[in-house]
């Protein structure tokens, strides 16, 4: 949200473009629309069966494009929202979405202890954008209990 605040978000390029096949209306909406995807850091051409991506937002996973591109199409569609600040508040939570961590995903050491520096700088950090909590609260006695210490 802060890369947003800020102008658009930061795109990547891509060293071999990759090509996405989509069906014709999903094909029509994303490339009737470069300046919005620009804004998310999204540049397509035509291909085929599809699109050809040129670069992404810089933080999102590859195995996630495909998912991400439908998703923007829906937003376009008029399915995330009706006004600009319900589109641009929609795009954001997909794409926070789509680059997050994923359950069962491994992380470093330093990873972790960089995600924990993130959070800390997050607006609503013991949520994440749909809503769901992402840390809970242990008492010590309901620790404790966890582990067989305490009935």
């Amino acid at each position: 949200m802060a890369q947003h605040a800020g102008g658009a978000v930061k795109g990547q390029g891509l060293l071999l473009p990759q090509a996405v096949p989509l069906p014709p209306a999903t094909t029509a909406l994303l490339l009737g629309n470069p300046e919005r995807l620009a804004e998310w850091g999204f540049h397509l051409d035509e291909w085929g069966e599809g699109v050809r991506v040129r670069a992404v937002p810089a933080t999102l996973p590859p195995e996630q494009l495909p998912k991400a591109l439908h998703e923007l199409a829906d937003h376009l569609a008029g399915r995330g929202g009706s006004t600009p600040l319900d589109w641009r508040e929609a795009m954001l939570t997909t794409l926070s979405c789509h680059t997050s961590v994923r359950a069962g995903q491994a992380l470093s050491l330093d990873e972790m202890r960089q995600l924990l520096r993130q959070m800390e700088q997050c607006i609503s950090p013991r949520t994440c954008p749909h809503g769901r909590p992402t840390m809970i609260l242990m008492s010590p006695a309901q620790l404790e209990r966890q582990f067989g210490r305490r009935p």
